[in-house]
């Protein structure tokens, strides 16, 4: 009988418990009437943007300088520069004691993946380095002969690709000096 009596208890409980939540209001939010206002401004703006079409994509303009074409080595979009492209991103396989790295150039060259990462030698943040690497197209192990390292002649800070006519790269650095490196020479060239 108490048994029954204590469930009797529990199931009134619950069931005035649940009145009282489901017969409560909005005039009953716990949050000032001020910011009950703000968030259902919130929620309505929510709803009515969810309700609306995506928008036209914004960039359309610049997408034929863009190839967004994805490779092993770089997942990233790619502008056009001389016969390779410049690609606007620091990452590299090196360590920041080795070369802080601005951006890099790529290019496919007789069946290689061939990458120049300018930027500033770790060590010495004044001196202008670039570091070429080349890898086979099928991913096997890079090719070591050739790639290297090349210290800018002057120290002016950082490098960085702006342009290339050809395998010939335009660089600008830190300091606002303009040098020009010539990939298949592997050699710094006056303008």
């Amino acid at each position: 009988m108490r048994l029954l009596f204590a469930s009797l208890v529990v199931a009134l409980a619950s069931g005035l418990l649940l009145l009282t939540i489901v017969g409560k209001s909005e005039s009953d939010s716990p949050l000032p009437p001020d910011k009950q206002a703000i968030v259902d401004r919130e929620a309505k703006a929510r709803s009515d943007a969810l309700s609306q079409p995506l928008p036209p994509n914004a960039r359309k303009d610049v997408e034929p300088y863009i190839q967004a074409t994805a490779t092993p080595w770089s997942p990233i979009a790619k502008v056009p520069a001389g016969a390779g492209s410049i690609v606007e991103t620091g990452l590299a396989p090196f360590s920041s004691e080795e070369i802080l790295v601005e951006n890099q150039w790529q290019e496919i060259k007789d069946g290689n993946y061939v990458t120049v990462f300018a930027g500033a030698s770790g060590g010495d943040h004044s001196q202008g380095l670039l570091i070429i690497t080349a890898e086979t197209v099928n991913g096997e192990h890079p090719i070591p002969s050739a790639g290297g390292g090349y210290l800018s002649p002057m120290k002016t800070g950082a490098l960085g690709v702006v342009g290339a006519d050809g395998e010939r790269l335009t660089l600008a650095s830190a300091g606002g000096a303009t040098l020009f490196f010539d990939v298949a020479s592997r050699l710094f060239a006056s303008p």
